[in-house]
């Protein structure tokens, strides 16, 4: 095949860039019209005469009679594709059978080589110029690749090349399908994970020997990464087998064959390049090309580490398809982006961040929608991530992904240097059981479990299937499947015959003979399909199990489409069963959250939030909002008093009473604030935490007796009779001021809705429930005034009622955060999941109390540490992890209590009654 592409192509031309090859005579458009040009049938063959313009032709005919020529001319489609009909033949060499893809650069077709008589991938570009220049640098590289690789091992091999009625054609050896066609057919199950360690040190050789040429691939992906051979074979899935019972579910396939090789050379560019374009696809783009710094040969080991990760799971690890959540789901999956390289991007990446003493993702803040902010939440770490999915070699994955998925390029591992990682050259054994497999006859399987060294030096049968060799089948032994393992070096005929491969024995076994093992190891039995087909794995060690609590398996569910409202039924509040169930798992996905919050804290030290400059900008801006409704409060307040009085109004007087309330409440909170950060360590040493509620309570008891007196003076008028009607002047100014007064605060109640700080929403909340009083009190006074006398007192004690109420509610808050009301469970939770996660050395957790103390809580902990750690960091843990509480918001102070034991006598004196 050679010596044929050496005839057909100069040598010139693969040593450098191909020159645009001329077209052939029988990709010229005809003279005329196609329906004039005499074609007969032959056999059903389209049958040509040949002038003398294309002698060159006959070669490809047989007998001298043109019996497979192309099919008369025909335009392409609007995007440029060609026009195509199955069974035809492009050029009288290839006859068309599939189509097997089609993409931006054009389509695929699978044909039949006429001359060797073999299937071939032909690459049919589009016929605009950027594509078939694009081509044309592919095939350079094609050629290049070719030359340095005469095995033929890593790469795609081209065949040949064309040039057809304006398309370049590239024909290329025929491979079997993609990873990610074969993990799409088979529902997105994952790989076993010596499956994922002999892909991924194939697919890092093809990478390190592109490196090595100066060549970039910068489009790695699964749709790139194609098996050699198609067949496969299918086993049973053990996720799944323990609650699946349908027949075929439990199932899933794998490739016979783990021989791989890299294909789509589009994009694939030299070292000395420019390289400050975006490349890529989005899932495996490095973050050093969404920042604009510039890329190089790390962005093909980033594309890599992700691929990984997807052939252990199954699924992509940033499925996202925008900038500043794809770098919010990095933060989330490997931490926070560091600084040298954030101060560092370019124009465009700059929106994606805050500026401030230290910049920062412009996340959540910048998200443009909820669910982006979800999606971000329940990613795991990596760490959780390949734990959930791989049994053993974690420990070893986990640091090669981190090695591969570092932020930094000049970091981030070589192709070389992670072929030498501890996950390619540390061996795990693999049991292969498949039916297919002759034993020698005359072999009693009963033999297998009496003599164990039938297993180590039988080989029963060879099987060469590509660069991961299935041979070396032996019976199995109880010492195999107590992790003994076995290596072998071969030289491959797939590598040349020169380059030594170790691998670890892939041992087979029938089915009788695999669970009588099990039997005597005390092993939960497995079963076979009618086949008999299994791979087991047998671990090296054992499993490492991550010593922190994981909740990254309970995702929260995917938000649905609200229910249409029924009526009254919802309006009154009433709760289905469908609304309790909803209520649940409602409190279960904020669990759910808590617990991430934790975990950010965790691992970052601090709870990720905005700098000191940007907390500043909006204290400024919340502390004139807060100025803004008290100004407003004592003009709105004199204006109704001078309403009440003129009017004499029961019911406006009763409103007036309720904006009376929220203005000295708003003069307490300043009062008691100012008192507060007036510390003195000697007279008060926790602070002034409690004066707050006690001045709540000191004025809701004022407030109280004044409500209490307005109802008496309503009953005292309803008695009466009393009452006596405005004049119309008197209505009208009366109108004016409580329709003013009622408008000023619906616009404060819109503008303090606009702010997240808790106090300015509390004025919002007052605003709304002044908009409320006013209304009613309004409405009461005029419908005194043209019905009913006793409209007026009647709401008036309405409005009395309704301010006892509120502020009775208020003093039993205050009350109990004066008496030291333990938190919520839910939070409770949160603080016990931050402890346990602190330090892997906590054994035991003995108590968590979180108490109110003012309006925030104190928070004690006793954890339980070895009896023989030193003090000093004994005392190290517990300082770090009282650091971390008290960087909770809602927490003033933590005491965290060490001990070594915990059968021990409470750490306090309790008096109990008898």
């Amino acid at each position: 095949m050679e010596t044929q592409w050496m005839a057909e192509f100069p040598h010139a031309a693969t040593d450098k860039r191909p020159r645009k090859r001329p077209r052939l005579t029988w990709d010229v458009p005809p003279p005329i019209p196609p329906a004039v040009v005499p074609v007969t049938l032959y056999c059903g063959k389209e049958a040509a005469h040949v002038s003398g313009a294309n002698q060159l032709l006959q070669s490809f005919y047989h007998g001298g009679v043109p019996r497979y020529a192309s099919p008369p001319w025909r335009g392409d489609n609007k995007d440029g594709h060609y026009i195509f009909s199955i069974g035809e033949n492009l050029t009288p060499r290839y006859r068309i059978l599939s189509k097997m893809g089609e993409g931006t650069f054009g389509q695929v077709l699978e044909c039949w080589d006429l001359e060797n008589q073999e299937p071939v991938a032909i690459k049919i570009v589009r016929s605009l110029q950027k594509y078939r220049d694009a081509a044309m640098i592919e095939i350079d590289v094609l050629q290049r690749l070719a030359k340095a690789d005469r095995s033929g091992t890593r790469c795609v091999q081209i065949r040949n090349w064309f040039d057809y009625r304006n398309h370049i054609c590239i024909v290329f050896e025929k491979l079997g399908p993609s990873l990610y066609d074969f993990l799409r057919k088979n529902s997105y199950r994952s790989f076993p994970i010596d499956l994922v360690r002999e892909l991924g040190r194939q697919l890092l050789e093809s990478v390190a020997f592109m490196h090595e040429l100066q060549l970039i691939h910068t489009d790695l992906k699964p749709e790139n990464i194609l098996l050699v051979s198609s067949e496969y074979v299918k086993v049973p899935d053990y996720k799944v087998l323990s609650w699946s019972t349908k027949s075929g579910l439990f199932f899933k396939n794998l490739p016979k064959s783990s021989a791989i090789k890299l294909i789509d050379f589009g994009s694939t560019t030299f070292e000395h390049q420019d390289h400050s374009y975006v490349v890529s696809t989005r899932h495996y783009r490095a973050p050093e090309v969404i920042l604009g710094l510039g890329w190089n040969y790390p962005c093909d080991m980033w594309s890599v580490g992700c691929i990984l990760v997807e052939l252990c799971s199954g699924e992509a690890l940033f499925q996202t398809h925008e900038n500043l959540e794809h770098l919010a789901m990095m933060e989330r999956v490997l931490g926070p982006l560091p600084q040298h390289m954030v101060i560092r991007a370019d124009r465009h990446a700059e929106k994606y961040f805050r500026q401030g003493r230290e910049v920062r993702l412009d996340w959540p803040e910048g998200a443009t929608s909820r669910e982006s902010i979800r999606a971000v939440w329940k990613l795991p770490r990596l760490q959780n991530l390949v734990m959930q999915h791989v049994d053993h070699s974690a420990g070893d994955l986990i640091d090669l992904l981190q090695g591969l998925l570092r932020y930094d390029p000049t970091e981030r591992l070589k192709a070389q240097e992670a072929l030498r990682h501890p996950f390619f050259t540390r061996g795990v054994s693999v049991v292969h059981v498949s039916c297919d497999c002759n034993l020698e006859k005359g072999l009693d399987e009963s033999r297998w479990l009496k003599e164990p060294q039938l297993a180590d030096d039988l080989v029963l049968e060879e099987r060469h299937c590509g660069p991961l060799p299935l041979i070396a089948f032996a019976a199995v032994s109880e010492d195999v499947y107590q992790g003994r393992k076995k290596s072998e070096n071969l030289s491959s005929p797939h590598r040349g015959g020169a380059t030594p491969l170790t691998y670890s024995p892939l041992i087979c076994v029938s089915p009788a003979a695999e669970l009588a093992t099990r039997r005597r190891m005390g092993e939960p039995e497995r079963a076979h399909d009618e086949e008999g087909t299994e791979l087991l794995l047998v671990e090296s060690g054992e499993r490492e199990r991550s010593w922190r609590l994981n909740f990254d398996g309970f995702r929260p569910s995917e938000p649905r489409e609200k229910p249409h409202p029924r009526g009254l039924h919802d309006c009154l509040g009433v709760l289905g069963t469908g609304d309790v169930v909803a209520e649940y798992y409602q409190q279960q996905e904020e669990m759910l959250e808590g617990f991430n919050e934790m975990d950010a804290l965790t691992d970052r030290g601090f709870l990720p939030g905005m700098s000191k400059e940007e907390r500043e900008k909006i204290a400024k801006s919340e502390t004139m909002a807060i100025r803004l409704s008290n100004i407003a409060n004592m003009v709105l307040f004199a204006a109704k008093i001078y309403a009440s009085i003129r009017s004499r109004s029961l019911a406006i007087i009763a409103s007036t009473l309720d904006s009376l309330l929220d203005l000295l409440s708003g003069f307490i909170l300043w009062f008691t604030a100012c008192q507060m950060q007036s510390r003195n360590p000697y007279q008060y040493p926790i602070g002034k935490r409690r004066m707050q509620p006690l001045g709540i309570l000191v004025f809701a008891s004022v407030m109280a007796t004044l409500g209490l007196q307005i109802i008496l003076e309503s009953v005292r008028s309803l008695m009466s009779d009393g009452n006596k009607s405005r004049r119309k002047e008197q209505e009208t100014w009366l109108v004016d001021i409580m329709l003013s007064v009622t408008l000023v605060k619906l616009g404060l109640v819109i503008y303090c809705r606009s702010f997240t700080n808790e106090i300015v929403k509390a004025y919002a909340q007052d605003h709304f429930f002044d908009v409320i009083t006013n209304v009613i009190g309004l409405v009461a006074a005029l419908l005194a005034n043209y019905v009913e006398g006793w409209i007026d007192p009647v709401g008036a004690v309405i409005l009395a009622l309704y301010t006892i109420h509120s502020w009775s509610m208020t003093v039993l808050e205050n009350v109990n955060s004066l008496v030291g009301r333990s938190a919520a469970p839910e939070y409770l939770q949160k603080l016990t999941y931050l402890c346990w996660n602190h330090h892997k050395a906590i054994r035991h957790i003995d108590t968590v109390r979180a108490y109110t103390f003012g309006s925030h809580y104190f928070v004690e902990v006793d954890i339980v540490l070895p009896s023989e750690m030193p003090l000093r960091e004994a005392h190290d843990i517990g300082e770090a992890l009282q650091e971390k509480l008290e960087q909770l918001p809602e927490i003033e102070r933590a005491f965290v209590h060490l001990d070594y034991e915990f059968t021990h006598k409470p750490e306090h004196a309790q008096s109990h009654d008898d």
